[in-house]
């Protein structure tokens, strides 16, 4: 008897370590998943029959993850994003305006003054009225070109902001799907959906990107 039961101890000893090498194993092999979180299987000992022990199982398998670290990144994401989303709009319309340049509308409206200058120092200056209006023309064109292309890139962004609008909603919807499977997974309290929960925590990273967000974990 005595044998048997240290037989049914070594038994569960090695389905025991077997589990935890295949959770060391899963860890490597998702080394490089993006949102994934090191796992670590916690053992415990086996209900005792009467004063002898009965031996080792897997308690739990156990994200390694800093619920704190995860809060202070998605508070701050938005913020992070909305201020890189500026500069790069900001870069963009420097770049249209083209400043400073010999091409750049402080210049051409430097020539566009200077050409009335020089017809008021000589009203009767035929060459001077036809610079002044030629001119005028080219200022005319730039503003034109200017407005042209301002427009566009507004059209660009307001695309862009559907587009935004739409991963938001997508990755809600997405998020609420997880909640679903995660719950059924860890409707009984003996499992943990940690993979799941990866994605799901993976997910919430993108939104806190787009839009401010507060989380009630369950």
């Amino acid at each position: 008897m005595e044998a048997l039961r240290s037989l049914e101890i070594g038994i569960r000893a090695i389905r025991t370590q077997r589990q935890a090498m295949h959770v060391i194993g899963h860890n490597i092999a998702n080394v490089n998943t993006p949102g994934f979180s090191r796992q670590r299987a916690i053992l415990t000992t086996t209900l005792p029959s009467g004063q002898m022990g009965t031996g080792v199982k897997v308690e739990t398998i156990d994200r390694i993850r800093d619920e704190v670290v995860d809060y202070y990144i998605r508070k701050e994401n938005p913020t992070l994003n909305r201020w890189a989303t500026k500069n790069e709009i900001l870069e963009k319309v420097e770049t249209l305006f083209n400043e400073p340049s010999e091409t750049g509308i402080s210049n051409i409206m430097n020539s566009f003054w200077d050409s009335w200058q020089d017809l008021a120092n000589n009203p009767e200056d035929g060459a001077a009225r036809a610079n002044v209006r030629e001119q005028a023309r080219i200022l005319c064109e730039v503003f034109k070109g200017l407005y042209s292309s301002l427009k566009d890139f507004q059209s660009n962004i307001d695309a862009e902001v559907q587009s935004a609008v739409d991963d938001v909603n997508s990755l809600i919807h997405q998020i609420a799907e997880l909640n679903v499977k995660i719950e059924k997974v860890e409707l009984g309290g003996k499992e943990r959906a940690n993979d799941l929960r990866d994605r799901r925590d993976l997910l919430i990273d993108k939104l806190s990107d787009l839009i401010n967000l507060s989380l009630i974990h369950i």
